[in-house]
């Protein structure tokens, strides 16, 4: 779709997604198309009043994050995600994950304590 439709579609507010289906042969059979239109054809949104303001709140939310850096919950995610992640050394030698947990587990408490 060019530009100029898209830019109307924006100033009217109209919601719109772009279904690619020229992958599909042009005689396919009406349950062919259906499965694409609904299924399996790259789809894109061409406008939607919510995608400018998640745009809008993204960029706002990096800024903050460019000052202040990262919320705590993504320190304590990317905690919570080591602690229960089975280390390559440990699968190679057959060690077990919740003996590893364990002891992640408590080196992290142990740390937080001091």
């Amino acid at each position: 779709m060019d530009s100029a439709k898209i830019q109307r579609l924006r100033e009217h507010k109209i919601p719109a997604v772009e279904i690619d289906l020229s992958k599909l042969p042009r005689d396919s059979l009406r349950d062919a198309i259906n499965e694409a239109v609904l299924k399996t054809a790259t789809r894109r949104w061409l406008y939607h009043p919510g995608i400018e303001a998640a745009r809008a709140t993204y960029t706002r939310r990096l800024a903050i994050e460019k000052v202040q850096g990262p919320p705590a919950w993504v320190e304590a995610m990317q905690t919570s995600a080591a602690l229960f992640a089975l280390p390559a050394e440990a699968a190679a030698n057959g060690t077990s994950s919740d003996a590893v947990t364990t002891v992640k587990r408590r080196s992290c408490i142990a740390a937080n304590r001091s």
